[in-house]
């Protein structure tokens, strides 16, 4: 199953964005490599900023490589892909509890005090995994 994967890949080391898109490499017929480098910033909701959760960030490369267009004739479908964005959020939102990873992890990882309550709190395994795996599973689902 994908987001068994993808959840893998994460404690393995790659971030929760390269996590998510990594396990569509082939399906998208995409170097895996490529893919991780081009997500690897999103980790941390956004280079570590704690902006957009990074699974989610990695969702939306792929939606956009299902629903989405690279040439100007076919920019007609940017409304769709805009929309199929904003039900995945919500959807993500409501499993999770938020869309932000600053809510989700309820810390500030550019603390020392956030990056302690992180670890004491197990969030990278109860929460990040969580969503990884949950982004993979909507994904499926869109």
């Amino acid at each position: 199953m994908k987001s068994s994967d993808a959840a893998q890949l994460f404690r393995s080391g790659f971030n929760c964005s390269q996590s998510v898109v990594s396990v569509f490499a082939e399906e998208y017929g995409i170097d895996k490599h490529v893919l991780r480098l081009l997500s690897s910033g999103y980790g941390g909701g956004m280079g570590g900023m704690q902006n957009v959760c990074g699974a989610a960030s990695g969702a939306f490369m792929i939606l956009g490589l299902k629903y989405g267009y690279g040439e100007e004739s076919e920019s007609y479908k940017k409304p769709q892909l805009y929309k199929i964005i904003q039900d995945f959020s919500r959807e993500f939102s409501a499993q999770n509890g938020h869309l932000r990873c600053y809510d989700l992890l309820g810390c500030d990882l550019n603390t020392e005090d956030g990056k302690e309550f992180f670890k004491k709190n197990e969030l990278r395994e109860r929460v990040c995994v969580e969503c990884v795996k949950n982004s993979v599973e909507l994904l499926e689902k869109f």
